[in-house]
Formats: structure tokens, sequence, C-alpha cells
């Protein structure tokens, strides 16, 4: 992760914040799953410091709806807070099972979500039907 685009992109998000607050209108799947380059089903295994000390969440992946995702898959764990970037804090727990949509900003190789993109705890989702059957984690 790169810290000073990663700092950058918040403080401007944060920013932005201040003067329009967090508002966004849920797309439904067929938009969510086409801005999205990551669609899966994971459950989160644990959490653990990168190099630069942000909170990264391990996901144990069981189907994918979209792009390459690993068994074992990792993300930034950011919490939203007032830019609408990042995961609802309460989604962040050893042992949910999310449906992840994701996504890189410019400049970054990192996915990221946010809470207008459809990520939900699976167990509250209603998106599996029209997703369909999704397929296996990559193997590597």
């Amino acid at each position: 992760m790169d810290p000073v685009f990663l700092r950058l992109a918040m403080a401007l998000l944060w920013g932005t914040s201040l003067i329009y607050g967090c508002e966004c209108e849920t797309p439904n799947v067929r938009v969510a799953r086409r801005h999205a380059n990551l669609v899966f089903r994971g459950k989160i295994s644990g959490f653990r410091n990168d190099a630069e000390g942000y909170r990264v969440a391990i996901f144990t992946v069981d189907r994918v709806w979209k792009g390459h995702v690993s068994r074992t898959f990792e993300m930034p764990a950011l919490e939203e807070s007032v830019a609408c970037l990042g995961f609802w804090p309460n989604f962040l727990k050893i042992g949910n099972t999310l449906l992840v949509y994701a996504y890189t900003l410019p400049g970054s190789s990192d996915y990221v979500t946010d809470i207008c993109s459809r990520t939900v705890l699976a167990e509250r989702s209603k998106d599996f039907a029209e997703l369909g059957a999704g397929r296996s984690p990559d193997s590597k």
C-alpha cells in the first residue's frame, strides 16, 4: 500500500465530506457489479498490520463473481467515518462473512470498498439470486 497516496486520497475524501458529507445512493446489483473490479464472498479470518502500520483484513474466500480472487485475500481494513470510503466498522470483525464489491483507486493497486457499493454482511444480502452461483476462488 502506498502510504503517501492513501493519506492523500483519504485527506481529499475527508475534506470533500466536510463540505458535502457522505451521501450516496446504493446502485442496483447489475450496476454495482459492473463498477467493481472484484466481487466475492469471504469470511474475515484475521487482521494484520502492513509495513506502514495500516490494518489489513484477511479474508477466506469461498465464492467469486468477478475478478481474480484467491482463497486467501487481503485488503485494507478501512473503516468508514465521514468520507464513504471503507467498510462499516461493525462489519470488520473476525468471523463475519461479507459480500464484497471492491475496486482500486486511481494510482493504487490496493482494493477498497465503500458504504455505497453494496458491500454487506452476507447473511443480510439479497444479491446472491441475481449474482448467480459464482465460482470457486483462484488456486493462487
